[in-house]
């Protein structure tokens, strides 16, 4: 059974640089220049931050009329 995900990490390389690095959520905060207000490496504040970022590609997505969030991870 196959589960479609999204790899933030993985949107985010598509929306803002190559499409191919993956780089930290913190480098991702940093970048989209948001306030790091909890600690990081919790799953609690990763899954915040995490949310936080999908919620600016999918900003970007829409106003650049891209699929970027088409582009799903699966995990088996």
């Amino acid at each position: 059974m196959e589960l479609e995900i999204y790899d933030v990490q993985k949107l985010f390389s598509l929306a803002y640089e190559d499409g191919k690095q993956r780089r930290s959520l913190e480098y991702a905060i940093d970048f989209l220049k948001m306030e790091k207000d909890i600690p990081f490496h919790r799953a609690f504040s990763d899954a915040y931050y995490a949310g936080k970022v999908l919620e600016q590609i999918s900003l970007y997505d829409a106003s650049e009329d891209k699929t970027i969030l088409h582009n799903f991870s699966y995990d088996v």
